[in-house]
């Protein structure tokens, strides 16, 4: 650990140290020791867990450099998407289906900001997981990104799809009976 961040840990110990003296007396260290414990720790098993990670961050960064570039580019249009549905949110001419009849809450606008923010958020989150060796997480992150584009495809296509999108229910059962016979993966 290097001088400063000794200096910042044993600071934030004091600190601790200060608001919660009973936690400080029930550890039995004072903020040096409880501060040097840490670094122990950080150098020993935490130390070698974050230099385990740091290798799979870099060689998944290596050997993901191409695809990265890919998926960037399409993860920058689908941010400018986003953008573009935040900056037309509250506009009063419609983005998507502007010459259907639809009810006015929620406005098509926002849903369209919604679904396309969720999409630029959910493939940045698979971005960071996988280029920071978190594989299972990533795969899981990333249905999910197929999920949101096709939902954002379908309401985007279909009318029908859009009307079913925007319903709500009071009761979580109904919510989800509908969610499954209208929505799930498997419907989209």
């Amino acid at each position: 650990m290097k001088p400063e961040e000794h200096e910042l840990l044993k600071a934030a110990c004091e600190a601790t140290a200060a608001s919660h003296p009973d936690l400080q007396r029930s550890q039995r260290e004072s903020p040096d020791e409880s501060a040097k414990s840490i670094e122990d720790e950080i150098s020993g098993f935490l130390g070698a867990i974050w230099q385990d990670r740091k290798t799979v961050y870099d060689s998944a960064e290596q050997a993901l450099q191409p695809l990265c570039l890919l998926y960037d580019l399409a993860l920058l249009q689908v941010c400018d998407l986003s953008h573009f549905g935040l900056k037309n949110a509250h506009h009063r001419s419609r983005v998507i289906w502007p010459e259907a009849q639809l009810p006015v809450q929620p406005s098509p606008n926002a849903v369209f900001y919604v679904l396309a923010s969720n999409l630029a958020q959910s493939m940045q989150a698979f971005r960071l997981l996988i280029l920071h060796g978190f594989e299972g997480q990533a795969r899981a992150t990333f249905r999910g990104v197929i999920e949101t584009a096709d939902l954002l495809i379908m309401v985007l296509a279909s009318e029908a799809t859009y009307r079913e999108f925007i319903k709500s229910f009071e009761d979580p059962n109904e919510s989800y009976k509908h969610w499954r016979s209208h929505l799930s993966p498997s419907k989209i």
